[in-house]
C-alpha cells in the first residue's frame, strides 16, 4: 500500500503550496457558484492535486473552467472520505481525465476508470500532517 510523504518527510519551505478552493457553500468570487459540497485544487512543485470533488459534477467542472483551471492539469486526486459531498464530482471529472492516480480511504471501491487506484488508510497522524503543511502553506502565502 502507498502512502503520501508526512511533513516530516519533506520540508514544506522548499516547495511553495498554492490552494484554490473550486467548490464549497459560499464563494469569494461571484462568478463561482456554490453548492453543499468541497473540493480544491493544490498546486505544488511538480503536482496538481485535486482534494475532493464536490457533490455534482458538472457545477465542478464549470467552476474549474471559470477559474481557468484544466481538467488535464490535474495528476492525482485525493478523497478524503466517502461522503457523497465529497466524492460525486468523481465520475464527471474522469470523463474529462482518467489519466490521474487517485488516493482514497480503504473503504471506498468501484472507481474503474482512472490510470490508477491507491486505497490508504488515512490515519490521524496522516491528517495532523496533511493540517500541518495546509496551515504553514497559508501563513506562508497569505
Amino acid at each position: 500500500m502507498d502512502s503520501l510523504p508526512t511533513a516530516e518527510e519533506k520540508d514544506i519551505k522548499d516547495d511553495p503550496v498554492l490552494f484554490s478552493i473550486i467548490y464549497d457553500n459560499s464563494a469569494y468570487r461571484e462568478d463561482i457558484k456554490t453548492d453543499w459540497g468541497f473540493s480544491a485544487v493544490i498546486r505544488t512543485a511538480g503536482r496538481q492535486i485535486l482534494f475532493d470533488t464536490g457533490s455534482d459534477g458538472q457545477l465542478l467542472l464549470e467552476n474549474m473552467r471559470k477559474m481557468r483551471i484544466r481538467p488535464e492539469s490535474i495528476d492525482t486526486v485525493f478523497l478524503s472520505h466517502h461522503h457523497f459531498d465529497h466524492t460525486g464530482g468523481l465520475s464527471a471529472f474522469l470523463h474529462q481525465n482518467s489519466n490521474v492516480q487517485i488516493f482514497v480511504p480503504e473503504s471506498l471501491r468501484g472507481i474503474r476508470r482512472a490510470k490508477e487506484v491507491i486505497h490508504i488508510k488515512i490515519s490521524r497522524n496522516f491528517l495532523t500532517a496533511c493540517i500541518q503543511r495546509a496551515n504553514s502553506a497559508i501563513l506562508n502565502n497569505p
